[in-house]
C-alpha cells in the first residue's frame, strides 16, 4: 500500500486562500504535501481542495474541502521517513474518518479508526477484501473531516 499526499503544486491563489502563521493557540495545522505538522511561527495557507479532481469527476462524494499547505516550498512525502506502521508517527494519535471507493468512484466502506489501526485494517479488511473492489481510499481528520490522504494498494 502506498500515500499519496497531495499533488504538487495545489491551487494556493484561490480567491479564498488564507495566509496564517501558527501560534500556541493555535491546535495544529498539518501540510498535506509532506504530512508534516507546521512549526510554531511558521506561515501556512488554508486552501479549498477536492481529492476527486482531476481524475474523479464523475462521483457525487466529490466536493471542495479545506486543507492546509506549508506556504513555503516542502518536500512531498514519499513513506521513506518517520514511516511507522507504515504512515508518519504524528498521524498515530489522530482519530481518522476513512473511506474506501471503487472504480466507479462510489463509497463501498467506511469506518473511524485509530491512527495506528489505519494500516493494518486497510490491509486486511478493505484491500484484502476482494468482494469489495477497492481501488482507492480517503483518509479524513475526524474532527474537523478535513482531507489528509490518499491510500492506494
Amino acid at each position: 500500500m502506498k500515500i499519496i499526499p497531495l499533488p504538487t503544486p495545489v491551487d494556493i491563489d484561490q480567491p479564498t486562500t488564507i495566509r496564517s502563521t501558527i501560534t500556541p493557540s493555535f491546535d495544529g495545522a498539518p501540510c498535506r504535501r509532506c504530512l508534516k505538522d507546521a512549526s510554531l511561527n511558521e506561515d501556512v495557507l488554508l486552501i479549498s481542495y477536492n481529492p476527486f479532481l482531476p481524475e474523479n469527476q464523475d462521483t457525487p462524494y466529490s466536493g471542495l474541502g479545506p486543507i492546509f499547505v506549508h506556504a513555503n516550498d516542502c518536500t512531498l512525502y514519499d513513506g521513506s521517513e518517520d514511516n511507522t506502521l507504515g504512515l508518519p508517527e504524528k498521524y498515530h494519535s489522530r482519530l481518522l474518518n476513512v473511506r474506501a471507493y471503487d472504480a466507479g468512484n462510489m463509497m463501498v466502506w467506511y469506518k473511524v479508526l485509530e491512527g495506528t489501526k489505519l494500516m493494518e485494517t486497510l490491509e486486511g479488511e478493505v484491500f484484502g477484501d476482494k468482494e469489495l473492489e477497492v481501488e482507492y481510499v480517503h483518509v479524513h481528520f475526524t474532527g474537523p473531516g478535513c482531507f489528509a490522504f490518499k491510500v492506494v494498494p
